[in-house]
């Protein structure tokens, strides 16, 4: 006989699930990122990417956590193929932002969905996860106005490689 210590409405468990192989899209995609940087000897950003892969990693296992927390089975989604197939680091980067702006609307709903359905923990995990998101949101945004200030330099790449460096 299987326990249920709290029996989620199905709208959430899905919402979860869907947010979990987000999660670890974002990470995939960092990964590629990672790899396109370091082919292209920007060593900084590609340890900055592997960094952000890392931490969708855990962003993947707090949503998959939330579900455990209430004895919810969850079944691993399968990840979709990322793109890696960048033009420039600006490139790479609008991207990124875009990925970013993607998974704080899916948030967004979850948060909505948990709400509607009167999942006040799963709502405030949701709300904990936007606030997150903000700030990768800002991280990305900052990195493009620096490519806006230094794109007419050929080196902005590697100039923008170096600063990144000084800041770790």
């Amino acid at each position: 006989m299987e326990l249920n210590y709290s029996k989620l409405p199905e709208k959430v468990i899905k919402v979860f699930t869907d947010q979990v192989k987000t999660e670890y899209n974002n990470a995939s995609f960092y990964k590629a990122a990672q790899y396109y940087c370091k082919h292209r000897d920007l060593d900084n950003f590609a340890k900055w990417f592997c960094k952000q892969s890392d931490e969708e990693k855990t962003h993947a296992r707090i949503f998959g956590d939330f579900l455990l927390s209430k004895n919810i089975k969850l079944d691993m989604p399968s990840t979709d193929t990322v793109k890696s197939d960048f033009k420039n680091l600006k490139d790479l980067l609008i991207q990124s932002l875009n990925g970013e702006k993607n998974t704080t609307d899916k948030i967004t709903l979850l948060t909505n969905v948990c709400l509607s359905e009167k999942c006040f923990q799963g709502f405030n995990v949701g709300l904990r996860m936007l606030d997150v998101q903000i700030e990768e949101e800002k991280e990305f945004i900052d990195l493009l106005e620096r490519v806006k200030i230094l794109e007419d330099n050929d080196d902005y790449e590697f100039i923008l490689d170096n600063n990144l460096g000084d800041e770790e």
